[in-house]
């Protein structure tokens, strides 16, 4: 294992970034979330996961990039450049915080399995909000994306839901 999550064997090998899952829960497929920017892969290709455990985790040792003020999605920055949204349930941005409480701030370094946000599952349900949770990296023109999930179950911190290989790495392979 490289650190921070990435792999890489030597140095004219392809480097690889591992992204794993930053909550628990049923994966679901981009277009199966009922919202049109995320089912159309308007911010970037990934997965969603519907989540059993409203603790969301750093998917990779990173940087906070964005923190929204309601606490609902966070941007987040590997060491090697791949950045990864995760929006916590569908139009929860109009709860206006409740729900939400953020463990980080923006500009923090963190390491895979920090705990970013912790989500009040029910309490985001019981406001009519769905808890389906987009994962999709942002800098999709750069890093191309292997789904290393598809469908299935997936525990937080211990599973890898994607491989992202740099653009001109995969071209050449």
């Amino acid at each position: 294992m490289w650190p921070f999550g990435e792999t890489k064997q030597n140095e004219t090998e392809t480097v690889k970034a591992e992204i794993w899952a930053p909550l628990s829960g049923k994966i679901m497929a981009l277009d199966q979330v009922p919202d049109p920017v995320f089912a159309n892969e308007l911010l970037g290709p990934g997965l969603a996961i519907y989540p059993t455990s409203g603790e969301i985790l750093a998917p990779f040792d990173g940087e906070v990039t964005a923190l929204f003020p309601t606490g609902h999605a966070i941007g987040l920055k590997s060491k090697a450049g791949v950045e990864c949204l995760i929006h916590c349930g569908i139009d929860t941005v109009e709860l206006k915080g409740k729900g939400f409480k953020v463990m980080v701030s923006q500009g923090d370094k963190v390491k895979i399995g920090s705990v970013l946000i912790k989500a009040d599952l029910k309490l985001i349900a019981s406001n009519g909000k769905n808890l389906a949770t987009p994962i999709v990296i942002t800098n999709s023109d750069q890093w191309s994306l292997e789904l290393a999930r598809k469908d299935g179950e997936v525990v937080a911190g211990e599973d890898v839901l994607f491989l992202a290989f740099p653009v001109q790495a995969k071209a050449k392979a």
